[in-house]
């Protein structure tokens, strides 16, 4: 299957709160919501079939020097596999907005790992003297 690569979210919100929807841990996301989160990050990048209908998304929000997060990587249950994650997550590493960025991370599942792995990521373990915080207002 051959898919187009898009970096401008707009007209393609349904189709990603579609592919949100092919995966329980984001099932409950509206359009309103996804519209704005979306809008709001530094980098998106999609990928569209023939039919012009977005089928993978990821986004990222970055200070564009020394650090970016890669968030909501999704691939539509219809064509979910290896090869489309892939082109997903080379897309993203490979933006021309995020060329001087240092580091590039994301947060998976622990059954995503190896396939991160065989896209370039390493596992970081936390240092010793760090802890992962997270505040929820």
């Amino acid at each position: 299957m051959e898919l187009s690569v898009v970096t401008d979210h707009r007209g393609y919100v349904e189709d990603l709160v579609k592919c949100y929807q092919t995966h329980d841990w984001w099932a409950n996301r509206s359009e309103n919501d996804v519209e704005r989160a979306v809008a709001n990050s530094d980098v998106f990048v999609g990928l569209v079939d023939s039919t012009d209908r977005l089928v993978a998304g990821g986004r990222v929000l970055t200070d564009f020097v020394y650090y970016g997060k890669i968030y909501d990587i999704v691939v539509h249950a219809d064509v979910r596999d290896e090869t489309v994650g892939k082109q997903l997550v080379d897309e993203i590493a490979g933006h021309p907005d995020l060329a001087d960025v240092d580091t590039l991370s994301l947060s998976c599942e622990d059954d995503l790992v190896a396939f991160y792995e065989s896209c370039g990521f390493e596992k970081q373990d936390a240092a010793p003297e760090m802890a992962s915080m997270q505040y929820e207002g």
